[in-house]
């Protein structure tokens, strides 16, 4: 009896213990399921934090670009290089009221108007919150950022940013569930990234509102979702059922243990090897989420690194690795120390003792490391420290970014900012700080500062004639001699084209500011080989001394002032500043003005001057001179206003008014046969001449034969390609071109063969000098025997008495000019010449070039 209890007793403990265990794995199961579907739910919500510090990041580096905005607004230029460089698709810059102040890139309208600034996403920010868009219509992977700024102005930088150029899309791609697909939601439920095989916009027939709660199981699959914390995106994650729960036909583990005794072995085998089963694919989907993780540690766009609290690497991704130049196992031999440029080493160890202490949550700054090849690299570097749970120090996480190219372009735009490009010296900016800060430094001394402002002459010559590549090889020349020549404190600084500023500091005499300049003015001015010819370059001019409490710009004003003085009286020379140039200067300013408005108004009219023929005394043509009818000032000559027009580029519509009047006089006289001769401004050659001369000749309906041109010996001297074919044309088209002033410029005979002219006029220094027996009547005579030998025309200027003109003959001079042959009057009081005299037909003729008579 007590063997059959013991039996019976053993039988129910064994039934009891077979019940229990079968409960046992019931329970188990069920647990199981739970806790995968609360992996399940905890993946989605871990994703959805990395999400999040993801665009944490990209407000980070948002707040770098927010760093280096101005005060102002800056160009779209600047701004795009600065957004591009930082890895945006594009960015906009605005004001309080949603006005696009920059955008990038250069010239893209403002994303907002103002009704979406105050009541869109954007109204977020405007009130100092950073915010998250939904997907743009742009694009579905598409989003902006906006950042409001700091320090009151109330703009805000938005940023658009393709979600899918970043880590994001491969981190939603990978899913250690087999089978799984992820989402990245906007709050419309517009999928900003989608990842796994068939994923697609209608997000498996899923609502993502109600996966945000619980699990959703539809058909075959499940689904669950979390938001993204300061955002307005959800992370989704669908799976398939058998992938995050348990096969329903498992639970009949349970009722085959329960169905008899004889089998409890098998049940009890089943059991164990279920759960052996179940903890072998929880490690095994850890394993991959780990894998995952490394993954994407090991392809990150930056370098990630471990470090011990000892300095030495542990363990560093492919990217630092690349970064740097070192390979894993050389890394891992090396310390940060190391590596670390030594002026920023300490910096470095202080703050990872205050991550030890506590003191700080994280750090992030800027330092150089040395690559493998010695080279440096700039990087922005964020690390943190990794603890256990007992709170002890394990090790740190370091984020390396190279920002080398970006520094270097900060660093390039910093420099063009305050040095010329081309020469490397001190640009406009530089000049006048340095400039502010010697005059304080002479209110407070009471020492000398001059400021020189310098100028090539004849500069554009040598660009037109050798090409600016060989024009900007002497700038480079003369800069590299300006700053040897002048002493160790001075700056020499470049304001653009041919012009300089010397700034002289500390000066102590005014004798020793001219002295400095006479040096420089000499070692510009000594013989430079460019373009393999020997050039010699001279410099004008203008030299002021600082006034007390005087501003930089006055002072630079002033010495400009000196340098037209300079120009003014020959070139080639200095000049130092006087109250009263500045005095000529308003008033060359206020004629200026006047002469705009004399030209809109055509105060202007044409005086004739008769061209005669010396052997005969008659008449063969007139010279059109020019003469400003002022409403105050009456009748005011050319010298008056003629080099204020050059200066001020008036000349060009100056030239064709006068063109228009001498057009309209020949109109006037259509059966007379003699010419009127037009003096042309150099400026007006190659600037639309050859148009205007058409244009008014047309117009009038007038024949190109019956006008010429006088053009100045420097004109054609300095008339190389465009110019020179627009004379030619001019030329061709039957317009007689006579070279005037012949004599006053560089004197040389060989440009009578380099321009279709037809004669020359002598200037009236050679006609005073007539009868001095000396250099005065050898050159006349040669010149005469020149012109004659040519076939060419020569006009004698400036004949005022009657053995000027006999002397002019017997040196073979054929026609003349000047108050003995007739002055010049308006055409109200001109006596014409005969409408009928032949007097066209010897002189005027079309114009042939000399070189083809030479030939």
């Amino acid at each position: 009896m007590r063997t059959v209890r013991r039996i019976g007793a053993a039988a129910l403990c064994w039934l009891m213990l077979l019940v229990a265990a079968a409960t046992v794995v019931v329970w188990s199961q069920d647990r199981t399921e739970n806790a995968q579907l609360t992996r399940f739910e905890a993946r989605a919500a871990a994703a959805a934090s990395i999400v999040a510090a993801y665009a944490q990041d990209v407000f980070d580096r948002e707040r770098r670009i927010a760093d280096w905005l101005p005060s102002r607004a800056p160009s779209d230029a600047a701004f795009s290089r600065e957004v591009f460089a930082a890895g945006f698709s594009g960015a906009a810059l605005l004001d309080a009221s949603g006005r696009l102040l920059s955008s990038a890139p250069i010239g893209a309208s403002s994303p907002v108007n103002g009704t979406e600034a105050t009541s869109g996403y954007l109204s977020e920010a405007f009130t100092g919150r950073a915010v998250v868009s939904d997907a743009l219509a742009t694009g579905p992977a598409s989003a902006n950022f906006a950042l409001p700024l700091q320090g009151g102005s109330g703009r805000v930088l938005t940023v658009a940013l393709d979600l899918r150029e970043g880590p994001l899309q491969s981190f939603v791609s990978a899913s250690p569930v087999p089978g799984s697909r992820g989402f990245l939601v906007d709050s419309r439920g517009t999928p900003l990234i989608m990842g796994g095989d068939g994923a697609g916009a209608q997000l498996d027939g899923f609502d993502v509102a109600a996966a945000l709660s619980e699990p959703v199981h539809r058909e075959d699959r499940v689904a669950v979702a979390a938001p993204v914390p300061g955002t307005p995106w959800r992370l989704m994650l669908t799976a398939p059922e058998d992938a995050v729960s348990p096969s329903p036909g498992t639970n009949a583990v349970a009722w085959w243990l329960l169905g008899g005794i004889a089998v409890a072995t098998l049940v009890g085998g089943l059991l164990f090897g279920w759960i052996w089963a179940s903890r072998r694919r929880s490690r095994t989907a850890q394993a991959e989420l780990a894998q995952q993780f490394r993954l994407t540690v090991e392809n990150a766009p930056i370098g990630i690194c471990l470090v011990g609290l000892n300095g030495g690497f542990l363990h560093t991704n492919v990217q630092l690795q690349r970064m740097l130049g070192y390979t894993a196992e050389e890394l891992r031999g090396l310390s940060f120390g190391d590596i670390t440029y030594p002026d920023d080493l300490e910096a470095g160890l202080a703050l990872l003792d205050q991550l030890v202490a506590g003191a700080l949550p994280h750090y992030q700054m800027d330092k150089r490391y040395v690559r493998r090849d010695g080279s440096l690299m700039w990087s922005k570097v964020s690390v943190s420290l990794v603890r256990d749970e007992a709170d002890r120090p394990l090790h740190f996480v370091a984020q390396v970014e190279d920002v080398t190219e970006v520094r270097a372009a900060q660093e390039e735009l910093q420099r063009r900012a305050w040095y010329d490009p081309l020469t490397g010296l001190a640009n406009r900016n530089l000049l006048l700080d340095r400039m502010a800060q010697v005059l304080v430094q002479r209110d407070r001394d009471q020492a000398i500062v001059a400021v020189a402002v310098c100028d090539l002459d004849h500069f554009k010559r040598i660009n037109d004639s050798l090409g600016h590549p060989a024009g900007d090889r002497l700038l480079r020349e003369v800069a590299r001699r300006m700053q040897d020549a002048v002493r160790g404190g001075d700056t020499v600084a470049r304001l653009g084209g041919d012009e300089f500023v010397l700034l002289l500091s500390e000066v102590v005499t005014d004798d020793e500011a001219t002295a400095v300049l006479e040096r420089v003015k000499a070692a510009v001015e000594a013989p430079i080989g460019i373009a393999g010819q020997e050039l010699v370059v001279y410099f004008s001019a203008g030299l002021a001394i600082a006034a007390s409490n005087q501003s930089a710009e006055a002072l630079l004003r002033d010495a400009e002032t000196a340098l037209y003085a300079a120009k003014g009286r020959g070139r080639s020379r200095w000049e130092l500043y006087s109250g009263g140039m500045r005095q000529r200067a308003l008033m060359q300013l206020s004629i200026e003005s006047e002469l705009r408005r004399a030209i809109e108004q055509d105060e202007f009219e044409l005086h004739y001057q008769p061209i005669v023929d010396l052997r005969t005394g008659q008449g063969v043509a007139y010279e059109a001179l020019l003469r400003w009818r002022h409403p105050q000032r009456g009748l005011v000559l050319p010298g008056g206003f003629l080099d204020i027009a050059e200066e001020s580029q008036l000349i060009v519509p100056l030239g064709e008014l006068v063109l228009r009047h001498a057009c309209r006089f020949l109109a006037r006289h259509p059966q007379a046969r003699w010419r009127v001769f037009v003096n042309v401004s150099p400026g007006q050659i190659g600037r639309g001449l050859l148009s205007a001369v058409i244009l008014e000749l047309d117009t009038a309906g007038v024949p190109a034969s019956r006008l010429g041109l006088e053009i100045t010996e420097n004109a054609v001297l300095d008339a190389t390609g465009p110019r020179l074919r627009e004379m030619q044309q001019l030329a061709d088209m039957g317009i007689n071109l006579l070279m005037d002033d012949f004599g006053t410029g560089y004197s040389a005979l060989t440009s009578l063969f380099a321009a279709p002219i037809s004669g020359i006029k002598l200037d009236r220094s050679f006609t005073a000098r007539l009868g001095d027996g000396g250099s005065g009547d050898r050159i006349t005579a040669t010149v005469g025997d020149l012109v004659a030998s040519l076939g060419a025309h020569g006009v004698v200027e400036g004949i005022e008495t009657v053995d000027q003109r006999r002397r002019a003959l017997s040196h073979g001079w054929t026609y003349g000019q000047g108050y003995l042959l007739g002055r010049p009057v308006a055409e109200a009081d001109l006596v014409l010449l005969d409408d009928e005299a032949d007097v066209s037909s010897d002189f005027g003729a079309v114009a042939i070039s000399v070189l083809e008579r030479a030939e």
